[in-house]
């Protein structure tokens, strides 16, 4: 009886060991994945921010009076017979 007993102890303690042990593991998992998924929704942020940034530049860019500014000061385009100054 005394041996069913110590049995019956030894297990019933592996399975809490392990359930702790497996608890302990999904935990940390867990936070890997949360990292992860906080790692991800930053990307998503910047790289949102660079997709809005573009389209921004190439809608500048459509717009004629826009264009037109853009090369001037970038490109040093000038229209015939107008004289520029550069300061």
């Amino acid at each position: 009886m005394k041996r069913l007993v110590f049995l019956w102890n030894v297990i019933f303690g592996m399975i809490v060991v392990y359930q702790l042990y497996d608890s302990i593991m999904k935990y940390s998992s867990r936070n890997e994945i949360q990292k992860n998924i906080a790692a991800a929704n930053k990307d998503i942020k910047e790289y949102t921010e660079k997709k809005n940034k573009i389209i921004q530049n190439t809608n500048d860019l459509t717009d004629e009076n826009k264009f037109e500014r853009y090369v001037r000061d970038n490109l040093n385009f000038k229209k015939k017979g107008e004289i520029t100054y550069k300061y």
